[in-house]
């Protein structure tokens, strides 16, 4: 493997029993170029590697918020500006910096459609660490993603998507959805791919700046066979214990503490402190209580040699001993075989695969493919509460407008015409 500020445009022909390695391949280089310094004007700044030289913004983060990208959440600079700055941020007396974001208080479902909710009530759940600090998670898409929605805008409710597959002048659609904690004592922003940023409470309407360290992302990247999305997930390994781990004592995990019941137990026996895997309700004493996560499926420990895991972690440390990115591990990458496609994996006689309908399957219409590697594709911080649950395929069917306006800004995001 090697490192390269450009991102991939598709899997590598492969023969078939190695589909599931191409993929990974493929995760870990579009990681690499996400992870790539930024330059002064935000771009990738070639003559730098991950992790070279401390810890600089990484590229992805210079990517448009979800709140930039969209007409109907357009910033008062119009598209294509940075978000609009909370009031309580603006009134902070703190260092300028170029780009510093405001991360919201908000899960991996922020925006997601009503019906959706309803059908997998669990995505809404929040996430506490010990310390009751709640999870922040940012959409963030690249330029090619950002270009093909707002030359297609506006859209008609149930109109599909267009995105560009070619690779010869621009990065394939990428987006990218990051989880972020507060680093503060006992954590140490040495261990972390670190941030500075503004993080704001909708409830509240509080502004702070703060330092926050990056523990789990969900990537989905347009590729050109077929043309289709690939997904893949990664994580900090110490983000929670596995099915092999000692739970006894919870030091050293961020979202677990050893199952030590709280005193908040007398007052709510299944709150998240007490119950592992629980998501904390939206009222009373539950909602900022410590989640107590545990992983259903162990991550692959080590990588396997000569894997993409294995070669990316290599990689990382001869650029840098305590290079940051290396705190990452790749959970699963997940990749769809169209119906009928002639591609290396992918058997055109295959017959659509049945893929388990949601509750509400105008929200989650399943998606026409033949084949879908892994069946599953978890993340203990951003589907913390739906470990097993339904498959990205599952849900992110089809690229169209999930309802009328105001919610005409929530895609659902697959195969593309």
């Amino acid at each position: 493997m090697v490192a390269d500020w450009r991102p991939p445009c598709d899997l590598a022909p492969v023969p078939p029993s190695d589909l599931k390695a191409a993929a990974e391949a493929q995760a870990w280089s579009s990681l690499l170029s996400a992870a790539w310094p930024q330059g002064p004007d935000g771009a990738p700044d070639p003559r730098r590697l991950p992790g070279q030289g401390g810890d600089p913004p990484a590229a992805f983060e210079a990517w448009m918020p979800r709140r930039g990208s969209f007409p109907t959440m357009a910033p008062a600079g119009g598209l294509g500006a940075p978000p609009d700055l909370p009031a309580s941020c603006a009134q902070l007396d703190v260092p300028a910096l170029p780009r510093r974001r405001v991360l919201r208080a908000v899960n991996k479902a922020d925006g997601a459609p009503p019906m959706m909710l309803a059908a997998y009530p669990e995505l809404g759940g929040r996430l506490f660490n010990a310390k009751r600090d709640g999870l922040h998670v940012e959409t963030l898409m690249n330029a090619a993603a950002t270009t093909a929605i707002r030359a297609q805008w506006p859209l008609a409710e149930g109109q599909t998507l267009s995105f560009p597959v070619g690779c010869a002048d621009q990065a394939p659609p990428t987006f990218i959805q990051a989880a972020w904690v507060e680093v503060e004592a006992p954590l140490d922003p040495q261990d972390f791919h670190t941030a500075e940023v503004f993080l704001y409470d909708s409830r509240s309407r509080r502004c702070k700046a703060a330092t926050v360290g990056l523990v789990g992302l969900l990537m989905s990247v347009r590729t050109q066979s077929a043309p289709q999305w690939t997904w893949a997930s990664f994580e900090r390994r110490d983000n929670a214990p596995g099915p092999e781990d000692n739970r006894k004592n919870g030091d050293g995990w961020l979202f677990f503490d050893g199952g030590t019941p709280s005193d908040d137990c007398a007052l709510s026996p299944r709150g998240p402190a007490c119950t592992w895997n629980q998501a904390p309700d939206s009222s009373g004493v539950q909602r900022n209580q410590p989640s107590q996560i545990v992983r259903e499926q162990a991550l692959p420990e080590p990588a396997p040699a000569g894997s993409a895991g294995a070669q990316a972690a290599t990689l990382l440390r001869e650029i840098s001993a305590t290079n940051p990115w290396n705190q990452l591990v790749l959970v699963g990458a997940s990749w769809g075989c169209p119906v009928g496609a002639d591609l290396d994996g992918c058997s055109p006689e295959a017959p659509p695969l049945a893929l388990p309908p949601p509750p509400n399957a105008a929200a989650c219409p399943p998606a026409a493919v033949s084949a879908v590697l892994p069946d599953r594709l978890d993340n203990t911080v951003l589907l913390p509460y739906t470990q097993g649950g339904p498959n990205c395929w599952t849900c992110h069917s089809q690229p169209r407008v999930a309802e009328a306006p105001p919610h005409d800004h929530r895609l659902l995001f697959s195969r593309s015409p």
